[in-house]
């Protein structure tokens, strides 16, 4: 009798002390995190940091200098020919032809995939999903910025992988674009189960993200979903603009709340938009105008990143 199938480890990715050294400098020093299937994964840090260089490794693009590494089940540096055929990469470069139409690019890459009409069958499923009908053939070299990432996502694809790597996907692009590229990914993380690992220097982009991981100086500060970051390491901010400046120092003082003054302008951090609600109520003949804003990513980040290189 046939034992029964061992069940699926529900993380796709797993690292665990991930060193990468170059000569006496560890671009990576030491990471450790898990990336669940089907999430989609935010890998964040400035520039320099190490993520280029972990996603290189998990990529099979270079060997790391020490540390246990599994892709989809399969260990870095053993079993490198099944991981290259359960992933699909994005780099911020392009590998494509410009001189090439979309469809022509997309031919010759699936080619090495299967017979014919099956690459042609694989291409005209994805453009559909994606909606590279209106660009199919056009050629590369003549695209948008945008136009040219949804046609290298369909690239990445089209051997049906079950992670998809973005390397900075959106960088350069205007907002409608990036907007247009992400809900390409989103509806086909939804859609299909795959799992998503991406890096990116739009904060706003990582909302939406399962999990997110940040890095500075090559190694991990924080990790968690984007609500638990928010908390930990964000406030609200209440922008009041005061008639009578003294008078709402002196509340915020009462309320233990601290508080910045630019001009006219007073920003006060508060725990929650009902603090916020309260404290409004016993200044409100005092000021002319507010603004309640909470937290962000960008306080994330800027918060560990500011810390981390202090």
């Amino acid at each position: 009798m046939n034992s029964p199938a061992k069940p699926a480890s529900p993380n796709i990715i797993e690292v665990h002390k991930l060193v990468k050294r170059y000569d006496t400098l560890n671009a990576v020093n030491g990471i450790s995190f898990t990336v669940r299937r089907g999430a989609v994964f935010a890998f964040l840090g400035a520039n320099g940091a190490g993520k280029s260089t972990t996603i290189n490794c998990l990529t099979t693009v270079l060997p790391p200098t020490a540390g246990n590494l599994q892709v989809n089940g399969h260990k870095i540096g053993q079993d490198d020919d099944k991981i290259r055929r359960s992933i699909g990469v994005v780099f911020q470069q392009s590998v494509l032809d410009p001189l090439l139409t979309v469809q022509e690019n997309l031919e010759l890459r699936a080619i090495v995939y299967g017979p014919d009409h099956q690459a042609k069958a694989r291409i005209q499923e994805l453009s559909a999903t994606i909606g590279l009908g209106d660009i199919l053939h056009q050629r590369y070299g003549t695209l948008s910025i945008g136009q040219k990432r949804r046609a290298d996502i369909v690239r990445a694809l089209l051997h049906q992988p079950e992670i998809l790597f973005l390397d900075e996907p959106t960088a350069g692009m205007d907002p409608e674009s990036r907007e247009r590229v992400w809900q390409t990914v989103y509806d086909l993380q939804t859609a299909t189960g795959l799992t998503v690992f991406l890096t990116t220097h739009y904060m706003e982009e990582t909302e939406r993200a399962d999990e997110v991981c940040i890095l500075s100086k090559g190694t991990i500060v924080a990790q968690g979903t984007p609500s638990e970051l928010r908390s930990q390491y964000s406030r609200d901010v209440l922008r009041v603009t005061a008639h009578k400046a003294s008078s709402v120092l002196a509340q915020a003082e009462r309320y233990k709340m601290t508080a910045q003054q630019k001009g006219n302008d007073i920003f006060i951090s508060t725990d929650s938009s009902q603090d916020a609600l309260r404290f409004l109520k016993d200044i409100e003949t005092d000021i002319s105008d507010f603004e309640f804003r909470h937290g962000t990513m960008d306080d994330v980040f800027l918060e560990l990143i500011g810390r981390g290189e202090q």
